[in-house]
């Protein structure tokens, strides 16, 4: 399974991030191998729909989806395209 991890940096001993859209860097990760792929969220910046933006690049590669915060409307869509969401503290 592929999930990805909203994270302050590129590694997997990264903080979690709490905002899915705006978050620095989504790590993707396989979860059979551990193998995993860090990506700067091109969003970070972006002046509205950063979350929606995000969810389009999660669309086809994931499976489930982790983060601290993810905004009620990001769940439909993602609930939409079958991926899985589960909430850090």
């Amino acid at each position: 399974m592929k999930i990805a991890v909203t994270t302050v940096g590129p590694s997997l001993d990264e903080q979690v991030e709490a905002r899915f859209g705006r978050t620095p860097y989504y790590v993707f990760v396989d979860t059979d191998t551990m193998k995993f792929e860090a990506v700067q969220n091109p969003n970070v910046s972006a002046g509205g729909g950063a979350g929606i933006q995000s969810a389009q690049l999660m669309s086809d590669q994931v499976s489930s989806m982790f983060s601290r915060e993810i905004a009620d409307r990001m769940h439909s869509r993602f609930s939409r395209q079958q991926v899985s969401r589960s909430l850090s503290e």
